[in-house]
């Protein structure tokens, strides 16, 4: 890329092809100064950017199956998320049994296509909205997943027609710290049916007795679900 003429002194000697453009020596281009990048760009409108390019989400986007294609509308960036542009319409790949994971301000790679359509090409997957899965670690949970609440202090058990646990989110079963206590019934003996039987029975009344821990080893994570 030549400059013209007498503009010769006055012209960077590097600029940078921000938007990944095909740009060939002799093309005419815009150089721009980036303030906030403190750079030059060159643009040449109407020439396609090749390769991959940046953008971040806009705005709040409702996570669904990935067995569709779906518009997301962004801003385009750099790859950090820095030098905000032009707003935008993408469209996301089909993957099936995956849902889409996009929030805002989430930065995310995409390319035109041969039909002039923008398709993001980097990866935006994660399990399908209502999956539950253990999470082990001290750190915030990730976007789009909560503590499944109602899942705490309990184990899951597959549901099975028929049983009250026929449905998801069915709960039911004792508190292990309530299983430690409990009573029995006096025994149904008599002492008119001892005497028959000719020995010597005591008739006893109702009995309650307790153990300090009667779960079995265990291991503690908190069980979370994909909720958005």
């Amino acid at each position: 890329m030549q400059p013209i003429g007498g503009l010769l002194d006055a012209m960077p000697a590097t600029v940078r092809n921000r938007f990944s453009q095909k740009l060939a020596d002799d093309d005419r281009v815009l150089i721009l100064w980036n303030e906030t990048d403190t750079a030059w760009d060159a643009f040449s409108p109407g020439t396609k950017a090749s390769g991959i390019q940046w953008a971040k989400v806009y705005g709040t986007f409702t996570n669904a199956s990935g067995a569709t294609s779906h518009t997301v509308t962004c801003q385009k960036c750099l790859w950090d998320g820095t030098g905000v542009g032009d707003q935008l319409e993408l469209k996301t790949p089909l993957r099936a049994n995956m849902d889409t994971a996009l929030f805002e301000g989430y930065v995310v790679g995409y390319q035109e296509e041969p039909d002039d359509s923008q398709v993001i090409v980097t990866d935006i997957w994660d399990a399908p909205i209502g999956s539950v899965r253990a999470w082990d670690s001290s750190e915030a949970i990730r976007d789009g997943w909560e503590e499944l609440t109602a899942a705490a202090g309990r184990f899951l058990v597959g549901c099975e027609s028929g049983e009250t646990w026929d449905d998801p989110g069915d709960t039911g079963g004792t508190n292990l710290n309530d299983l430690a206590t409990h009573s029995h019934d006096a025994h149904p003996e008599t002492e008119e049916n001892c005497l028959t039987l000719g020995t010597d029975f005591k008739i006893y009344t109702s009995l309650t007795h307790s153990e300090a821990n009667v779960s079995p080893p265990w291991y503690a994570v908190k069980w979370i679900k994909r909720t958005s």
